[in-house]
């Protein structure tokens, strides 16, 4: 379903057993990136799901995710709506089309924030880390060069049950 890809430039992807969401056992996958000034291609950390969508589907995508507790979050970046050391959900529907008959809707932890309809839509389902401003910026933004993300019950489906990671 997912699959862990290569090794990137001082980032990480792996499973691990140590934190995951919710009551169940099991594992989490846990994405790294650290800056480096010498570096000079994107800043990603991600795995993919190959068979996550297809040009004409409409279907439910989901999954929750942690930021480390140290997580920076000043200076103020462009999408601050996460918080260190707790479980967010995230929750995504999509009519895939190329053409501006697709639509996208999202929900961040329960509530919906995203309604976009008459859009292209078309993208492959990679979830992870994306420490872009790193790159776009030729800088690093504050104080912290290295960076972590788990990411649990990556779920779906065709329905929103089979994408929530409370289902």
């Amino acid at each position: 379903m997912c699959s862990l890809p290569h090794n990137y430039n001082k980032g990480t992807v792996e499973q691990v057993s140590d934190i995951f969401y919710g009551n169940h056992s099991g594992t989490s996958i846990r994405v790294t990136r650290t800056y480096d000034l010498t570096y000079h291609d994107r800043y990603h950390s991600k795995v993919h799901h190959f068979s996550g969508y297809h040009l004409g589907e409409q279907d439910f995508y989901g999954f929750a995710f942690r930021l480390q507790p140290d997580w920076q979050l000043a200076p103020a970046q462009l999408y601050n709506l996460a918080t260190g050391e707790k479980w967010h959900k995230v929750v995504i529907q999509a009519n895939w089309h190329r053409d501006e008959t697709g639509f996208y809707k999202l929900w961040f932890d329960g509530v919906k924030v995203v309604e976009r309809f008459n859009i292209s839509t078309t993208f492959q389902l990679h979830v992870g880390l994306y420490a872009n401003g790193w790159h776009d910026d030729k800088q690093m933004k504050g104080t912290q060069p290295f960076r972590q993300v788990w990411y649990d019950q990556i779920g779906h489906g065709t329905t929103f049950a089979d994408a929530d990671p409370d289902q």
